[in-house]
């Protein structure tokens, strides 16, 4: 993928697992990010789902862009193959 917004089971993500990122992306607004409200409850299920996502895509360099996931963020936003 190259940045793009993909869809959970075009990934072949688990049906629990892509119903879960759904649910989760749509509790967002603006007072969930780390500089306004600091949702850490919001924040923690985002990093617990993006574990499973990388555990699930074991194959796939997960890289995340925000600041707020306690990683360097990368200057190339995309799910790449190992093999890139």
């Amino acid at each position: 993928m190259d940045g793009r917004t993909v869809n959970p089971s075009d990934l072949g993500l688990r049906p629990d697992l892509c119903q879960a990122l759904h649910a989760w992306n749509a509790e967002y607004d603006d007072s969930k990010l780390p500089f306004e409200a600091k949702d850490h409850d919001w924040l923690s299920r985002g990093k617990e789902l993006l574990a499973d996502v990388r555990a699930e895509l074991r194959d796939a360099n997960v890289i995340v862009t925000e600041p707020w996931w306690e990683e360097e963020p990368s200057d190339s936003p995309r799910i790449a193959d190992d093999e890139d």
